[in-house]
């Protein structure tokens, strides 16, 4: 293949990392994609990323602990914060990685809901497959 032709795929495949390149963006997108259709919002997003990252800190705690360590991390500022999230979902959401599912009320707040795109989802399966080489 000439280094002409070889352009556009190295354009590609430096969007997929500028999109998947950053933790927490990969995490949303992988997120997205383990839930399905499940639609979340960035605020599910961030419990669901906090408790993740307690629950490998301490694999043996209980459901209590995991929250109450969810809930500390939250107040102290601590882990994944949702301005930090948001921010991420809104850039995969400017790449139509993601979109917007349905919007309601919240606590007196609206939120956004969001499942992975036909463009997500792609990537989605692509960074499976990927995972997979390094698993083996």
């Amino acid at each position: 293949m000439a280094v002409v032709e070889m352009v556009p795929a190295v354009d590609r495949i430096t969007e997929v990392f500028d999109l998947a390149g950053h933790p927490v963006r990969l995490r949303v997108l992988m997120m997205l994609g383990d839930t399905g259709r499940l639609a979340l919002s960035p605020r599910e997003m961030t419990d669901m990323l906090n408790e993740r990252a307690v629950r490998e800190a301490e694999p043996r705690a209980s459901e209590t602990r995991v929250a109450a360590l969810v809930k500390q991390r939250r107040t102290d500022g601590l882990g994944f914060t949702l301005g930090t999230v948001s921010y991420h979902v809104r850039v995969l959401d400017d790449a139509k990685q993601i979109k917007l599912k349905r919007t309601g009320q919240v606590r007196g707040a609206i939120a956004h809901f969001y499942v992975l795109s036909p463009e997500g989802r792609k990537l989605y399966k692509k960074l499976l497959a990927l995972a997979g080489r390094f698993d083996g």
